[in-house]
């Protein structure tokens, strides 16, 4: 055998054995992109709609669905992908769409989307609207210092058919007898146990216990005890439109939504909503 041909079989060896190599090699994984989410609740505050159905639309052509929500209640969290959602709002009681809307959901953040006004056909009494509450970021837990709590208000009471509503009267009284605490935040000044605080709050406004500057909270001193709340005619200063007797406890935070139609004392009402910090998630 010439060594020409002994060359050439040693090539063709070597060229296999280097196929047979790279088909041992394992090709590298690539991890999918995760989609940036958001995390929401949804609470019906609707003047004349009992219940509501609920449908968001994904970008992937699938659909998130909360039916049957009753008025004033607030469902639990739920996540969606996070963007710009086209939201439809139906009557459950007649199937009249009340309102459709492309809603923005930021990342990583924890909101809340509430329903609110008075729904007629006729856009001149038509006042059904949304109101988007930015609550805090998924990955950060946010919660009081220790001893101490959260008040968030949030004024659902906008323009009825007839009634304008922008501003109400934030009055708050302290029940806990001997107690001098004060509250740092802007919305009220100091609180004792026979005094009075107050503090103007426009629909669709919150003000909080809370200072938030760019999504960061800092601890304030807080109310605890048992408290009662009370919202006034920001005009007249006297009538008193709705008002809540509760018990703060420190740990939590506490939303308070003022809901019904604007200074009817019939059907507006003070709706406390009480829960734990959520838990920090990663992104």
């Amino acid at each position: 055998m010439s060594f020409k041909l002994i060359k050439n079989f040693v090539i063709v060896g070597l060229f296999i054995t280097l196929v047979y190599m790279s088909g041992c090699i394992e090709e590298p994984t690539i991890a999918p992109i995760k989609r940036p989410f958001s995390s929401t609740r949804i609470g019906n505050f609707a003047y004349n709609a009992e219940s509501i159905n609920v449908t968001i639309y994904n970008p992937d052509n699938t659909t998130i669905v909360k039916n049957d929500i009753k008025r004033n209640t607030i469902t639990d969290y739920f996540d969606l992908p996070s963007g710009k959602r086209r939201v439809v709002v139906i009557n459950a009681g007649n199937g009249d769409t009340l309102i459709v809307k492309e809603i923005e959901f930021s990342s990583y953040e924890e909101s809340g989307i509430y329903f609110t006004g008075y729904f007629s056909k006729s856009n001149l009494e038509n006042t059904f609207a949304f109101v988007s509450d930015a609550e805090g970021d998924t990955y950060v837990e946010e919660k009081p210092a220790a001893g101490k709590t959260w008040i968030r208000w949030i004024h659902l009471s906008g323009d009825s058919k007839i009634e304008a509503g922008k501003k109400v009267l934030v009055h708050v009284r302290l029940t806990n007898p001997g107690s001098t605490k004060k509250d740092s935040a802007t919305m009220f000044a100091a609180v004792g146990s026979i005094s009075y605080a107050y503090g103007v709050l426009e629909f669709p406004n919150v003000k909080s216990t809370v200072n938030k500057v760019v999504k960061k909270y800092h601890d304030s001193l807080v109310v605890t005890g048992k408290v009662h709340f009370s919202i006034v005619n920001a005009n007249s200063l006297k009538d008193t439109l709705a008002w809540l007797n509760t018990t703060i406890e420190p740990g939590y935070i506490y939303n308070l939504y003022i809901t019904g139609e604007p200074n009817d004392s019939t059907t507006m009402k003070i709706f406390e909503s009480k829960q734990l910090p959520l838990p920090a998630r990663p992104k």
